[in-house]
């Protein structure tokens, strides 16, 4: 819902650089679909991701990713300008451009 669908190919990785282990008991709650881990080999666009995790310590095998199949995201409360902000804005926006067209 919130920001759209993600993808792990926003960060780099492409679907042979990652291995899907289903859950079996679903986790705490039954909501865990699975889990993605690094794999041995990857792809070059995987390993220049995967370069970026092993210098924080990810090492493969690491699970990356939890698959749910729902989450709650709780409101992020000045993630957007208020719509005074905005409205300055595109004010400020619309007379600089008239300025720069004289």
């Amino acid at each position: 819902g919130h920001g759209g669908t993600r993808s792990i190919y926003s960060a780099g990785f492409r679907k042979e650089d990652l291995q899907f282990i289903p859950s079996k008991n679903g986790g705490r709650n039954g909501n865990v679909t699975g889990v993605l881990i690094l794999k041995t080999a990857q792809s070059s666009t995987g390993k220049k991701a995967a370069r970026k995790l092993f210098s924080k310590g990810t090492k493969t095998g690491d699970v990356l990713y939890i698959l749910c199949r729902e989450v709650t995201i709780a409101p992020t409360p000045g993630i957007l300008p208020t719509m005074d902000q905005m409205a300055q804005r595109a004010a400020e926006t619309y007379l600089t451009q008239i300025g720069n067209e004289s």
